[in-house]
């Protein structure tokens, strides 16, 4: 018997984390105007179960792919942002811009936009300049947003989320030759830990991996599939 499958479904949760700037961390990607990349993640699905009062839980079969590509460069008042598009396979009917300001490539601006026929609705998130978890319908570690430490050495923040007295933990560490940065972001969500965890590298437009755990549930697994860069001048 075939089983319908859906997605899990969180209502929209913005988080913020206290400031540990970087203006100058290896681990900034340099973009330009025309950059673009590929993520693909698999969430996790729920399905019909068998017995009343069950549900199976099973990692979806479909691969999701979420299209990043800087658009331009924006001013928002005295801020200069770099400008990304963002559009997916699986919610075609919304697509998300955000600004991250290139003084210390955080997320100044999350816009996502709803289009129903021919109306479009936007909701505009004003984040200031801390880390930035999101909770979506579908995608989720593909908005996640981190801050970049200006110090290359392990270290735990502990903070607080937003204007609430949550607590929130970041964790960063490296390899023994800091090319590569993991940052965790975690705090508790309805009695459960939620972890958001990235991992970087010198060098890529983005994350080369990522992962969302809700309690002991894995939420969903991404990874960098591709990416094209504009061509570089060559210094």
């Amino acid at each position: 018997m075939k089983k319908n499958l859906f997605l899990l479904i969180f209502a929209p949760v913005l988080f913020h984390c206290g400031s540990i700037l970087a203006q100058n961390s290896p681990f900034i990607p340099t973009w330009k105007v025309g950059d673009q990349w590929t993520v693909q993640t698999r969430p996790l699905a729920f399905g019909m179960p068998k017995r009343p009062g069950y549900m199976m839980v099973k990692r979806s079969r479909e691969k999701v792919k979420v299209f990043f590509k800087v658009v331009g460069q924006e001013n928002l008042g005295k801020t200069k942002c770099w400008v990304l598009s963002i559009t997916n396979t699986l919610l075609k009917n919304i697509s998300y811009k955000i600004y991250i300001r290139q003084k210390n490539f955080t997320l100044k601006r999350f816009v996502k936009i709803y289009k129903s026929g021919s109306k479009e609705s936007k909701t505009v998130l004003k984040n200031p300049s801390k880390a930035f978890v999101y909770q979506e319908l579908g995608i989720l570690c593909p908005l996640d947003f981190p801050i970049f430490p200006n110090v290359l050495k392990t270290q735990v923040i502990k903070t607080t989320l937003g204007y609430t007295s949550k607590k929130l933990i970041v964790v960063i560490s490296y390899n023994k030759n800091r090319t590569k940065m993991r940052v965790q972001m975690q705090t508790k969500v309805n009695g459960k830990l939620l972890k958001s965890v990235q991992y970087w590298e010198r060098g890529l437009p983005w994350w080369r991996k990522a992962e969302r755990f809700w309690g002991k549930e894995k939420q969903e697994i991404g990874k960098l599939i591709s990416f094209k860069l504009v061509k570089r001048k060559i210094k």
